[in-house]
Order: structure tokens, then sequence, then C-alpha cells
């Protein structure tokens, strides 16, 4: 049986640029630390779409 885990991701409208670092470095911990494979992101603000435009890791 495989054991995905899985994270959300939902915000704000607007948001300040000056988090992309710390979100940058959020998702890589989720991904390399703690072996999360799948992101539910939300579609609405500004918030949702820098989660989507994260540089990706592998």
């Amino acid at each position: 049986m495989e054991n995905n885990k899985s994270c959300c991701f939902f915000g704000h409208r607007e948001v300040t640029h000056n988090i992309r670092p710390k979100l940058t470095a959020i998702l890589g911990k989720l991904i390399v630390d703690e072996g999360v494979t799948e992101f539910y992101v939300g579609h609405q603000g500004q918030f949702d779409s820098m989660v989507i435009t994260a540089p990706r890791f592998r």
C-alpha cells in the first residue's frame, strides 16, 4: 500500500511578495524533510498563484 502525504495551501487575494523566500523554503522542507508528494492549491488569489509558481523541487 502506497502512503502518500498531501498538503493544502489556500491563501489571501493580496499578499506582499516578500513572503516568497519563506514560502519556497517551507515547500522545500515539506517535500524533502516531510515527504509530501501531493499539493492542493486554491486558484483565486495572489497567494495561491505564488504557491503554484514557486520553484519546483526534485
